[in-house]
């Protein structure tokens, strides 16, 4: 997960009398009625508009918010509620009603890989298989202050990060061979790291292996870059020489930086990686 910034919302889902906002009324008349509180709204459509989705494409340069992988090329994207709109999981029973007033929020629409979205059967290497996938999930630190109407959700303690809300890097922390782990401070780690690596299934075997292999690549090019710096340290040697080699180490440094842009897939992890190489050169 990457660290973005929202922006505006889209006009189909900015103001009362846009898509959204009319939606959005519609269902808040709708659950103010006892005798719906455990029905379907069944008009939720502003957050499947063809621009909404182009511009979650745009925002998120066609990666998935959560693992960071890229969907353009496999799969269409899962326009996912970050508070589900529907109903809630709970102890594996769907309570609802959602959070449906923020069914067409500017925030709360986040754009997923499938993996990621939807609940799976996963095979871990030396262990039973487990089950990841957000689906209606919403873990919060006292389910008994779980949001029923609007304005109520500001008094949870969310336990899911948030690429807008949170700074990922402050709770995940991404280690040899592509694996990711809750972040430590203090002696003590992140309690929303590790409830969204297990929610969003960051640990899956697929997605640590592709992690893996592109770290690979990046510790190729700090090797080189490595090198290439004692390269040019050594003493004696033309000034030709030294103009090459100088190239070579900023080639190598710009490269580098290409895996750490927003728009690159697992950046989080590149910037990790990168950032501890050179610390540990001093």
């Amino acid at each position: 997960m990457s660290r973005v910034e929202l922006g505006q919302a889209p006009a189909e889902l900015a103001g009362a009398t846009s898509a959204g906002g009319k939606e959005t009324a519609e269902a808040i008349a709708f659950f103010a009625k006892p005798r719906n509180k455990d029905k379907s709204f069944e008009k939720f459509h502003a957050y499947k508009n063809r621009k909404v989705i182009d511009a979650l494409n745009r925002l998120f340069s066609f990666k998935c918010a959560y693992c960071e992988s890229k969907y353009e090329a496999t799969q269409p994207v899962d326009v996912e509620h970050y508070r589900p709109k529907a109903g809630v999981d709970v102890d594996g029973r769907l309570a609802r009603p959602g959070y449906y007033w923020l069914a067409a929020t500017w925030g709360n629409l986040l754009p997923s890989c499938i993996d990621c979205n939807r609940k799976r059967t996963h095979d871990f290497p030396d262990a039973d298989p487990e089950t990841r996938g957000k689906a209606n999930c919403f873990p919060i630190g006292n389910p008994a202050r779980r949001a029923g109407r609007p304005g109520e959700e500001k008094r949870e303690r969310r336990l899911l990060l948030h690429p807008a809300f949170d700074d990922p890097e402050e709770h995940l922390e991404f280690i040899e061979e592509g694996v990711v782990r809750p972040a430590a401070r203090g002696g003590k780690e992140s309690k929303m790291g590790r409830v969204s690596i297990e929610v969003y299934g960051l640990d899956r075997p697929g997605l640590v292996h592709a992690r893996r292999d592109h770290l690979i690549r990046i510790n190729g090019l700090l090797k080189k870059l490595s090198k290439t710096r004692e390269r040019l340290a050594e003493r004696g040697g033309d000034a030709a020489r030294k103009r090459e080699l100088e190239e070579d180490l900023r080639d190598l440094r710009e490269e580098l930086e290409t895996y750490q842009t927003p728009d690159q897939v697992y950046s989080t992890m590149a910037r990790q990686v990168i950032a501890r190489s050179t610390r540990d050169r001093g």
